[in-house]
């Protein structure tokens, strides 16, 4: 008994990654907050789906009534649940070339929790691991992309505030640069995005790539369920325009 007991000791150690104390602690500045209420949600969800139409050709704006109009331009400033606008940005050059991550919930219906979610500029997506404690997120990013210098984001599930509040936000986590520690990431319990900053990152031979990756150290626990959902984690950086 006592040599099972040492055996599952050392496994559960090397599930543990291995953080210096040297290991910086990064803290957010802040963006706006997020808190939409359930009619919000309906009305936003609304707009995005005519700015689609308009992105594919099957609408015209001007076709479009004076609210609807103002709330097509309120995304495209990104005063909206949408990350991004029709303005430039370090997405221009820069972005990941795929994402993977831990295994996911399971979708109900046509909601996904994917790891896709996290990255498509939609605040009323999520990703959301099976298991949130230990849970892995990995951004890939193809060789002599342009560097990075600054993460954002958007802890819990923004959808609602009902739905924010009753699901569970990450409170750490360990950002890795392929496979080791980089910092460790303080995220504040907001609907707000969250910006961090450190020194820029990028691969600069003609075959390495670059891979970030998000490991969940602690979470804030939601009112209903366990279940941890980031929506959206979005960078910025240097060597576009």
């Amino acid at each position: 008994m006592q040599s099972a007991m040492i055996i599952l000791a050392v496994m559960v150690l090397m599930t543990i990654p291995a953080i210096s104390q040297d290991t910086t602690a990064i803290y957010p500045d802040l963006l706006h907050p997020n808190d939409y209420s359930k009619k919000q949600q309906t009305v936003w969800e609304k707009s995005i789906d005519n700015l689609v139409s308009l992105n594919t050709g099957e609408n015209n704006y001007l076709d479009l009534d004076s609210i609807s109009r103002i709330y097509i331009d309120s995304l495209e400033e990104t005063l909206g649940p949408l990350t991004e606008g029709a303005g430039c940005s370090w997405y221009c050059g820069g972005g990941p070339s795929f994402i993977e991550s831990s295994e996911v919930l399971a979708a109900v219906g046509d909601l996904t929790y994917d790891a896709a979610n996290v990255h498509d500029f939609n605040l009323f997506t999520g990703w959301a691991p099976v298991r949130s404690m230990g849970a892995n997120i990995n951004f890939h990013f193809d060789p002599r992309s342009p560097r990075i210098n600054a993460v954002i984001i958007y802890n819990g599930y923004i959808k609602n505030k009902e739905i924010w509040n009753a699901n569970s936000r990450a409170r750490e986590l360990l950002l890795k640069v392929n496979g080791r520690p980089h910092a460790i990431l303080k995220l504040l319990d907001v609907t707000n995005g969250q910006r961090f900053e450190f020194y820029p990152v990028g691969s600069t031979l003609s075959e390495e790539t670059l891979v970030l990756s998000f490991e969940v150290l602690s979470i804030y626990r939601g009112e209903k369920y366990d279940d941890l959902v980031i929506s959206e984690i979005n960078f910025d950086g240097l060597d576009v325009h």
